[in-house]
């Protein structure tokens, strides 16, 4: 059986009409998850990257201040200069944390977190080990802050 043009026409008009259904069906279903997605960032603003940059520069000050006990050396200024900037960066840091905490997050955020959190104890102890043997002007200080600088450049990557 053949079809003559205007049957040609109509069945063709009938499949664009159902494709353009189609794609506005799909179009309004999407634009229910891009208002989900506007009203989150709404509710939260740009409180979790403030918090993640708080921690990032926090990160590389403490960084910092351990290079300073490290390599310029152990007098009771500057190691009493260093302490301070630590505590400070320790606090910003804890603070940062909850805040970031507070915040809903979405599974794979969740997980990211976790890996954070894990990662920074493995630094907090690098760290620690490093600034301790910095005090008492121990000769392998400067590999300990330097392996403590490798696990906070793979942290924050």
């Amino acid at each position: 059986m053949r079809l003559n043009v205007r049957m040609k026409l109509l069945a063709t008009s009938c499949v664009l009409l159902v494709a353009a259904f189609a794609i506005t069906a799909l179009a309004i279903v999407s634009l229910s998850s891009v208002d989900e997605h506007a009203a989150r960032s709404y509710a939260e603003g740009t409180t979790t990257i403030k918090m993640l940059g708080t921690i990032d520069g926090a990160l590389a000050e403490k960084q910092a201040a351990l290079n300073k006990s490290v390599f310029v050396g152990n007098t009771p200024n500057t190691q009493a200069q260093i302490d301070g900037v630590i505590a400070t960066d320790n606090q910003e840091i804890t603070d940062a944390l909850a805040t970031y905490t507070g915040i809903p997050r979405d599974a794979g955020e969740d997980a990211d977190f976790a890996a954070f959190m894990s990662a920074k104890r493995l630094y907090d102890a690098a760290f620690d080990k490093a600034l301790a043997d910095a005090k008492i002007a121990s000769p392998s200080a400067a590999i300990e802050a330097i392996d403590a600088e490798t696990i906070l450049n793979q942290m924050l990557e």
